[in-house]
């Protein structure tokens, strides 16, 4: 180990020196932690130019691989020419935003 580096502790020496803010303790605890913001819920027409929400969560997905290459391209190009949205995520929750609106879902 370098000198400059501090020791490591394990999680139990870490939990015993109670030294931990209410974050932090909501975390170990698996509770969700109150946000320290509140914000406006993010629109979902195919028209709006709002990244995505930042309430936004993981899901996985299998697409056909024609269809994840056209994706990877299609960003790269709006990334480009600075036309947004340019991520594959908010390309695609707009997409499927669209879709379920078309659908009335």
């Amino acid at each position: 180990m370098d000198s400059s580096e501090k020791p490591r502790r394990t999680m139990n020496e870490a939990l015993r020196t109670g030294r931990l803010n209410d974050e932090a303790l909501a975390f170990v605890n698996g509770a969700a932690a109150k946000p320290a913001t509140t914000q406006a819920p993010v629109s979902a027409s195919a028209t709006d130019t709002q990244p995505a929400a930042a309430g936004t969560v993981s899901m996985s997905f299998r697409l056909p691989a024609q269809l994840s290459a056209r994706l990877i391209e299609v960003a790269v190009r709006r990334k480009l020419r600075h036309e947004r949205p340019f991520s594959q995520q908010d390309i695609v929750a707009e997409a499927l935003a669209a879709w379920l609106k078309g659908h009335d879902y």
